[in-house]
């Protein structure tokens, strides 16, 4: 279903909308829709609005929402990504929120080779993927400095490394974890070294050859998931 996320707008059964500008465009230009299709609203809070086509003029799609529906899903666990290109951020940020990632934290690790992305890019990336995706909760999205992040927020991190030294993670995972996703280089022996102090650290090392990040990212949080 053809979908608009429309940021901490306030939305109810019987509500009349104007949907204009650029998300006009999409909508009717590009995604071609027509009277005989709903649309689903989406504000980030846990539920969707149905809304029914009442009219498409040469500069509004107007709508009416007629339905609203609860998300049984609920995002649970966080993930760091040490910013890689900006092609695979892109997937990476997409992936995150089709897997119902709670929130995402962007670092800009030893060796990565691209720096964050301005807000208004990084924001694009998050609707597009939410429109795609269908979803109705939001996924935070955030910046961190790796050294100066307090990771005693999550019950465990768990970082993807193919290097990983002796121990790896077992056993079931809690109801609030944090995954650790590093850039096309991999991490740094500084990265490394830091990541061995952190108290509740783990290590997932799967058997694999070389990931890409993307790849990486959606692997690592397969094994979490079947983990729990």
């Amino acid at each position: 279903m053809k979908a608009l996320y429309v940021a901490e707008t306030v939305l109810k059964i019987g509500q009349l909308l104007d949907i204009k500008d650029e998300d006009y465009h999409h909508l009717v230009v590009v995604s071609r829709m027509n009277k005989t299709e709903m649309l689903l609203l989406l504000n980030g809070s846990g539920t969707g609005y149905l809304a029914r086509v009442l009219e498409i003029t040469k500069k509004a799609l107007k709508v009416e929402i007629v339905e609203s529906r609860v998300s049984s899903n609920h995002p649970r666990h966080s993930v760091m990504i040490l910013i890689p290109k900006k092609d695979s951020l892109d997937l990476m940020i997409k992936a995150c929120v089709e897997l119902a990632v709670k929130e995402v934290i962007l670092v800009r690790g030893d060796h990565s080779v691209e720096r964050v992305p301005e807000t208004k890019k990084l924001e694009k990336m998050v609707k597009q993927a939410l429109e795609q995706s269908n979803s109705f909760h939001d996924h935070k999205l955030k910046q961190a400095n790796l050294r100066e992040f307090n990771f005693s927020l999550y019950e465990s991190v768990n970082i993807l490394d193919l290097l990983a030294p002796e121990g790896r993670a077992k056993g079931k995972v809690g109801s609030s974890e944090l995954l650790v996703v590093g850039p096309e280089g991999g991490f740094s022996d500084a990265e490394r070294s830091f990541f061995q102090t952190i108290p509740n650290v783990k290590y997932i090392s799967l058997e694999t050859n070389i990931l890409r990040a993307p790849t990486a990212l959606i692997a690592g949080l397969g094994w979490l998931y079947a983990k729990n």
